[in-house]
Protein backbone atom coordinates (compact mmCIF):
# COMPACT_ATOMS: atom_id res chain seq x y z
CA UNK A 1 0.00 0.00 0.00
CA UNK A 2 0.92 3.58 -0.35
CA UNK A 3 0.49 6.09 2.50
CA UNK A 4 -0.91 9.51 1.37
CA UNK A 5 -0.79 13.07 2.97
CA UNK A 6 -3.27 15.78 1.66
CA UNK A 7 -2.64 19.62 1.56
CA UNK A 8 -6.38 21.52 2.37
CA UNK A 9 -6.68 24.47 0.59
CA UNK A 10 -7.12 24.50 -3.06
CA UNK A 11 -6.78 20.48 -2.79
CA UNK A 12 -9.90 19.09 -0.77
CA UNK A 13 -11.79 22.30 -0.26
CA UNK A 14 -12.04 26.03 -1.65
CA UNK A 15 -10.97 27.92 1.08
CA UNK A 16 -8.19 29.81 -0.63
CA UNK A 17 -11.13 31.03 -2.83
CA UNK A 18 -12.62 32.48 0.64
CA UNK A 19 -9.10 33.77 2.07
CA UNK A 20 -8.68 36.11 -1.17
CA UNK A 21 -12.27 37.44 -1.08
CA UNK A 22 -12.12 38.36 2.62
CA UNK A 23 -8.33 39.87 2.70
CA UNK A 24 -9.82 42.08 -0.61
CA UNK A 25 -12.44 43.24 1.51
CA UNK A 26 -10.27 44.37 4.40
CA UNK A 27 -8.00 46.25 1.53
CA UNK A 28 -5.31 43.44 1.51
CA UNK A 29 -4.64 42.89 -2.29
CA UNK A 30 -2.29 39.26 -3.12
CA UNK A 31 0.00 39.17 -5.74
CA UNK A 32 -1.14 36.50 -8.35
CA UNK A 33 2.48 37.06 -9.78
CA UNK A 34 3.36 35.22 -6.87
CA UNK A 35 0.89 32.16 -5.84
CA UNK A 36 3.11 30.17 -6.02
CA UNK A 37 5.77 31.32 -2.97
CA UNK A 38 5.73 29.53 0.18
CA UNK A 39 3.38 32.13 2.19
CA UNK A 40 1.39 34.55 0.86
CA UNK A 41 2.23 37.82 -1.26
CA UNK A 42 0.88 40.73 -1.79
CA UNK A 43 0.69 43.68 -4.19
CA UNK A 44 2.95 46.67 -2.52
CA UNK A 45 1.07 49.31 -0.68
CA UNK A 46 -2.10 46.81 -0.39
CA UNK A 47 -0.28 44.38 2.17
CA UNK A 48 -1.62 43.89 5.89
CA UNK A 49 0.40 45.57 8.96
CA UNK A 50 3.57 43.91 10.50
CA UNK A 51 0.81 43.30 13.89
CA UNK A 52 -1.77 41.79 11.56
CA UNK A 53 -3.73 38.47 13.53
CA UNK A 54 -3.39 35.90 11.00
CA UNK A 55 -4.16 33.40 13.52
CA UNK A 56 -7.65 35.50 14.25
CA UNK A 57 -8.33 36.09 10.72
CA UNK A 58 -8.24 32.75 9.77
CA UNK A 59 -10.05 31.70 12.53
CA UNK A 60 -13.13 34.26 11.87
CA UNK A 61 -12.96 33.87 8.24
CA UNK A 62 -13.54 29.62 8.69
CA UNK A 63 -15.53 29.43 11.82
CA UNK A 64 -18.08 33.37 10.70
CA UNK A 65 -17.86 32.14 6.61
CA UNK A 66 -18.59 27.84 7.43
CA UNK A 67 -21.66 28.00 5.18
CA UNK A 68 -19.70 29.26 2.75
CA UNK A 69 -17.33 26.09 1.93
CA UNK A 70 -17.41 23.15 0.01
CA UNK A 71 -15.38 20.32 -1.23
CA UNK A 72 -13.11 21.21 -4.58
CA UNK A 73 -15.55 19.37 -6.61
CA UNK A 74 -18.13 16.35 -6.34
CA UNK A 75 -16.08 13.90 -6.01
CA UNK A 76 -13.54 13.86 -3.65
CA UNK A 77 -16.31 13.23 -0.69
CA UNK A 78 -16.58 9.81 -2.44
CA UNK A 79 -12.59 8.98 -3.20
CA UNK A 80 -11.54 10.17 0.55
CA UNK A 81 -14.18 8.01 1.99
CA UNK A 82 -13.46 5.22 0.11
CA UNK A 83 -9.84 5.64 0.97
CA UNK A 84 -10.82 5.79 4.90
CA UNK A 85 -12.94 3.03 5.42
CA UNK A 86 -10.51 1.01 7.12
CA UNK A 87 -10.60 3.24 10.39
CA UNK A 88 -7.64 5.24 9.38
CA UNK A 89 -7.71 8.95 9.46
CA UNK A 90 -7.06 11.20 6.61
CA UNK A 91 -3.95 13.00 7.44
CA UNK A 92 -3.72 16.73 6.38
CA UNK A 93 -0.89 18.84 6.50
CA UNK A 94 -2.11 22.79 6.03
CA UNK A 95 0.28 25.91 6.28
CA UNK A 96 -1.47 28.41 8.86
CA UNK A 97 -0.59 30.24 12.00
CA UNK A 98 0.24 27.61 14.37
CA UNK A 99 -2.17 27.32 17.67
CA UNK A 100 -5.48 25.52 18.74
CA UNK A 101 -7.31 28.26 16.89
CA UNK A 102 -6.09 27.15 14.09
CA UNK A 103 -6.51 23.59 14.74
CA UNK A 104 -10.16 24.11 15.86
CA UNK A 105 -11.15 26.38 12.54
CA UNK A 106 -9.33 23.48 10.62
CA UNK A 107 -11.16 20.56 11.69
CA UNK A 108 -14.23 22.24 11.47
CA UNK A 109 -13.52 22.77 7.61
CA UNK A 110 -13.08 19.00 7.34
CA UNK A 111 -16.36 18.13 9.42
CA UNK A 112 -18.57 20.27 7.89
CA UNK A 113 -17.62 19.45 4.05
CA UNK A 114 -16.78 15.79 4.69
CA UNK A 115 -18.80 14.46 7.49
CA UNK A 116 -18.54 11.01 8.60
CA UNK A 117 -14.54 10.85 7.33
CA UNK A 118 -11.94 11.01 10.14
CA UNK A 119 -9.15 13.27 9.68
CA UNK A 120 -5.69 14.27 11.60
CA UNK A 121 -4.89 17.68 11.17
CA UNK A 122 -1.08 18.88 11.51
CA UNK A 123 -0.59 22.71 11.10
CA UNK A 124 3.14 23.75 9.61
CA UNK A 125 4.10 27.62 9.08
CA UNK A 126 4.80 27.35 5.20
CA UNK A 127 4.53 25.23 2.48
CA UNK A 128 8.69 24.48 2.49
CA UNK A 129 7.88 22.88 6.09
CA UNK A 130 5.35 19.71 4.84
CA UNK A 131 8.76 17.78 3.81
CA UNK A 132 9.49 17.31 8.00
CA UNK A 133 6.37 15.70 7.99
CA UNK A 134 6.41 13.02 4.57
CA UNK A 135 8.94 10.51 5.79
CA UNK A 136 6.69 8.00 6.35
CA UNK A 137 4.14 8.82 3.46
CA UNK A 138 4.99 7.80 -0.53
CA UNK A 139 1.93 10.25 -2.21
CA UNK A 140 1.09 13.74 -1.33
CA UNK A 141 -1.73 15.20 -2.71
CA UNK A 142 -0.87 19.16 -3.03
CA UNK A 143 -1.64 22.63 -5.53
CA UNK A 144 1.74 24.48 -5.24
CA UNK A 145 3.54 24.44 -7.70
CA UNK A 146 6.78 25.44 -5.85
CA UNK A 147 6.01 22.95 -2.84
CA UNK A 148 5.04 19.96 -5.09
CA UNK A 149 8.53 20.19 -7.19
CA UNK A 150 10.41 20.19 -3.32
CA UNK A 151 8.72 16.73 -2.34
CA UNK A 152 9.07 15.33 -5.93
CA UNK A 153 12.78 16.13 -5.65
CA UNK A 154 12.83 14.59 -2.42
CA UNK A 155 11.41 11.78 -4.00
CA UNK A 156 7.78 11.36 -2.74
CA UNK A 157 5.10 10.85 -5.58
CA UNK A 158 2.68 14.42 -6.03
CA UNK A 159 -0.68 14.85 -7.09
CA UNK A 160 -1.25 17.98 -8.63
CA UNK A 161 -4.72 19.35 -9.01
CA UNK A 162 -4.38 21.34 -11.92
CA UNK A 163 -4.66 25.39 -11.91
CA UNK A 164 -4.09 28.60 -13.80
CA UNK A 165 -1.24 29.17 -11.47
CA UNK A 166 0.92 25.72 -11.31
CA UNK A 167 1.31 24.82 -14.88
CA UNK A 168 3.79 22.16 -15.07
CA UNK A 169 6.83 21.20 -17.63
CA UNK A 170 9.68 18.74 -18.41
CA UNK A 171 11.61 21.37 -17.15
CA UNK A 172 9.63 20.62 -13.72
CA UNK A 173 10.84 17.26 -13.64
CA UNK A 174 9.66 13.54 -13.97
CA UNK A 175 5.56 15.32 -15.16
CA UNK A 176 2.76 12.99 -16.40
CA UNK A 177 -0.58 13.03 -17.04
CA UNK A 178 -3.19 11.09 -14.76
CA UNK A 179 -4.70 9.95 -18.06
CA UNK A 180 -1.12 8.60 -19.00
CA UNK A 181 -0.35 7.27 -15.68
CA UNK A 182 -0.39 2.87 -15.18
CA UNK A 183 -0.14 2.07 -11.66
CA UNK A 184 2.48 -0.67 -12.42
CA UNK A 185 4.29 2.89 -14.38
CA UNK A 186 3.98 4.87 -11.48
CA UNK A 187 7.41 6.25 -9.42
CA UNK A 188 8.90 8.15 -6.35
CA UNK A 189 9.44 11.63 -7.65
CA UNK A 190 6.94 11.58 -10.42
CA UNK A 191 4.25 14.52 -10.23
CA UNK A 192 1.09 13.57 -11.92
CA UNK A 193 -1.46 16.05 -12.79
CA UNK A 194 -5.12 15.66 -12.61
CA UNK A 195 -8.23 17.82 -12.97
CA UNK A 196 -10.53 16.62 -10.63
CA UNK A 197 -10.97 13.76 -8.28
CA UNK A 198 -13.25 12.02 -10.30
CA UNK A 199 -9.66 11.02 -13.15
CA UNK A 200 -8.17 10.32 -9.70
CA UNK A 201 -11.01 7.44 -8.83
CA UNK A 202 -11.05 6.26 -12.70
CA UNK A 203 -7.04 5.68 -12.39
CA UNK A 204 -7.62 3.28 -10.17
CA UNK A 205 -4.65 4.58 -7.51
CA UNK A 206 -7.20 4.55 -4.76
CA UNK A 207 -7.00 1.31 -4.07
CA UNK A 208 -3.23 1.21 -3.62
CA UNK A 209 -3.65 4.15 -1.52
CA UNK A 210 -3.54 4.02 2.50
CA UNK A 211 -4.53 7.46 4.20
CA UNK A 212 -1.81 7.42 7.35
Amino acid sequence: MLLAKFDLDSTLVNTDELIELALAENGFMLDPGKRNAWSYEFIEGYEPPPDFQWDVFFYRLLTERLDELRPIDEWVYDFLKNISEGGHPIHVITARSEGILMHHACMSTLDRCFPDVEFYVTIVKSGSDKLGYLENADIMFEDRRKTAKQLAEAGNIVLVPRKEYNHMDEADGKVKDIKDVTLCGLKYGDIVMYDNFRQVINSGIQHLIAPF
